[in-house]
Parts: C-alpha cells; structure tokens; sequence
C-alpha cells in the first residue's frame, strides 16, 4: 500500500493552494476535517457562517454532498454562482475520506450580486446590500487566470 507522511500532504495542499488559490479540505470518512490549507476559513465562508441561517445551509449543502458522492463513488460539485467541490477517496471499496475545493467563481460581479439576493431572498435572510456587496466581492476578488484554471480542474468550461 502507498503511504505518505501527514506533513508531506500538507506540503502537497499548500502547493495546490498557491498554483490555484482553492482552499483544500482533507475529511475523513466520518466526515471530520483532518485538515486544511490555508487551515483558517476564507473570508467568504467566514462572512457567510455569520448568519445562523446562512451557516445551517452551508452545512446542510455539505452534507448533500458528502450524501452524493457516498452514493455515486463519484465527485460532486456544487454550482451556485460559486464553484464548490467535494470528491471521495477510496481504497478499495471502502470510503476512507473525502476532499474539498473550493469556492471558485463562475459568473460576473452582476450575476453574482443577483445570485446572493436570490439566496438572501430564498433562505429569509434580512441583509443590508453592504453584506451581498460584501459577500459578491469576496467570491469575485479571485483573477479570471485561476478562475479558468479552477474550470479546467473540475471540468467546467467557461
């Protein structure tokens, strides 16, 4: 069996960290992080799990997509404006984790923007502009080079 050192793939997240600007979560099978890199939350993430409302559908999204890639053996990804990915890792026929990228931007700033006030509307969330401004300008601080590359990656085409 292959066998690699808990700090040689740390070193490997951080690499894919800094070529693709994703952030990468190692989960083990019961679904706990193992670890990430960058280890803290981006901005984004943090601003969203803010909201009590927000944080529970990002968890409730998490897992739907932990739930399909259990069914499918296969990666899910998560397109909301935003990109997200969870792919399992297997040995065998046995699920032994997972991994998560993520987030990655799809669409312009407008697209964006409409897509956080659907959502703010959707989920019954009382927020100024200056939040989904907040929000969209966080998702879209990503360069269009690793935008493109994040599509080449989970196999979306722009």
């Amino acid at each position: 069996m292959f066998q690699v050192s808990i700090e040689d793939l740390k070193k490997v997240f951080e690499d894919f960290y800094n070529l693709t600007k994703f952030m990468i979560v190692l989960y083990d099978q019961d679904r706990k992080v193992l670890f990430s890199y960058p280890e803290s939350m981006c901005e984004f993430c943090q601003c969203v799990r803010e909201n009590p409302k927000l944080f529970e559908k990002c968890i409730e999204c998490d897992n739907h997509g932990f739930d399909v890639c259990d069914a499918t053996r296969k990666p899910y990804i998560y397109d909301m404006s935003v990109i997200e990915a969870i792919a399992p890792i297997h040995s065998g026929e046995m699920n032994i984790g997972y991994l998560m990228f993520g987030q990655i931007a799809r669409e312009n700033k407008d697209k964006i923007r409409l897509s956080a006030q659907k959502a703010r509307d959707l989920f019954g969330i009382n927020s100024t502009e200056d939040m989904i401004s907040k929000i969209m300008d966080l998702i879209y601080a990503f360069k269009r080079t690793t935008m493109s590359q994040g599509m080449l990656l989970f196999g979306k085409s722009k």
